[in-house]
Formats: structure tokens, sequence, C-alpha cells
């Protein structure tokens, strides 16, 4: 169960990490009716990733193993380059990073400020489960919950670690507003205007993190 965890960890923080979701709760929280839009946002993003891992989980399992049995040298060898990958987007996005500000905030970002309640939550839903970089990290966490030996019980408990890692940097500033953390509002606005200015270094860091992490499993394999 513990490598099995431990395999997950960087998948999910893949997911956690990514600046753009937390920009959109942030907006949310800042604008009319931002706590009941930014909790359904959040709410539709825990189902979204609770139902793709379950999904992905179970459609793995159903493949017969021994078709796709590769020696670990392949798959470390897969890994590593994928890894390298992810390491150069990394650093493409640091070296091609631009400043912005609220003044030019992106348009997704406006439409985001504009939600109802009511739209919140599917709109975080299919962010959630469909968004590509999304996808790809999940389907990797079913294959490695498929491939780790674990019972059924242990299966539940490794997607919930899986989801809660992968949704915790968008509900802590939810549940913080919802708490009534005294000056929430003033910390929301100084750190929107930070993620706009440093979207591409947020961005080019995770990539490189992760990367390497990806790295270094494959390396592992051999």
């Amino acid at each position: 169960m513990g490598p099995v965890i431990g395999d997950l960890l960087p998948l999910a923080l893949g997911i956690a990490i990514s600046p753009t979701p937390v920009a959109a709760v942030i907006v949310m929280l800042l604008s009319t009716r931002g706590q009941v839009t930014s909790l359904g946002f959040v709410l539709g993003w825990i189902i979204g990733v609770a139902l793709a891992i379950f999904a992905l989980t179970w459609l793995s399992a159903l493949v017969p193993q021994a078709r796709f049995s590769v020696s670990p040298a392949l798959l470390g060898t897969a890994e590593m380059l994928l890894g390298l990958v992810l390491v150069g987007f990394g650093i493409r996005q640091w070296t091609s990073r631009n400043a912005t500000s609220t003044d030019d905030m992106p348009r997704w970002l406006r439409a985001v400020d504009t939600l109802k309640p009511w739209q919140a939550l599917p709109v975080g839903f299919v962010y959630a489960a469909f968004r590509p970089k999304n996808f790809v990290l999940t389907a990797a966490a079913a294959l490695v919950i498929t491939d780790g030996g674990v019972t059924f019980a242990e299966s539940l408990v490794a997607m919930g670690v899986f989801t809660v890692i992968a949704s915790a940097t968008l509900a802590f500033p939810v549940v913080a507003s919802l708490t009534g953390i005294k000056n929430t509002r003033a910390l929301l606005e100084g750190f929107r205007e930070r993620i706009l200015k440093n979207v591409g270094v947020i961005t080019g860091t995770a990539l490189l993190i992760l990367g390497v992490v990806v790295l270094g499993m494959g390396i592992g394999e051999f």
C-alpha cells in the first residue's frame, strides 16, 4: 500500500499545483456571491477527480494484464522520456513567461468572474475530469493502483488520497473564506495578483518538479 501511495503523490501534486484552477477559485471568491460559486466549483472539481480516477482504475483493471505486459526496462525508458518531455515544457514555460496583471486578465478568467453558482459545479467537474493534463496524470495514477497489487478496499483508500491531494490547493482558499479567517479577502487579492503575474513561473516550476520525479521513477525501473 505504501509504495502505491508514494507513486500516486507526484501525480496528484501535478494536478494540485496547477495555477489555472487555483486562480479561477480565487477570482470566484472575490466576485459577487463568491463563496457559493467557488464552493460549487470545488465540489464539481472533487467529484470530477474522484469519478475519473475510479472509472479509469476500473477500466484498467478490465484490461487483460498478460497481453500488455512490458519489461521494466521498456517501462522505465517510457517514463524517462515522459519526464524529459515534462522538463522540456517546464523550461519552455520559464523562458517564455510573461508578467500580467488584473488589468489584462485572460478572457477565460473574466468569464469565470461572471459564473452563476449553478453553473460552477459542472464547470468544475468538466475541468477536473477532462482537462488533458489532468486526464493523463489520472490515467497514470489508475495504472499505478491497478498494478500495485492492492485489495479493493486499499484501492479505494488510494483513490481517496489521490482525490484529496489533487483538490487540496483549490479547497484551501474556499475553506479559509468560509471559516472567516481574518483578512481573508486581502490575502486572496494578493494571491490573485501574484498568480496572474507569475503564471509562467508557477507552471514551469510545477512541470520541472513533476518531470524530475517521473524521470526518477523511470531510472528506478532499471
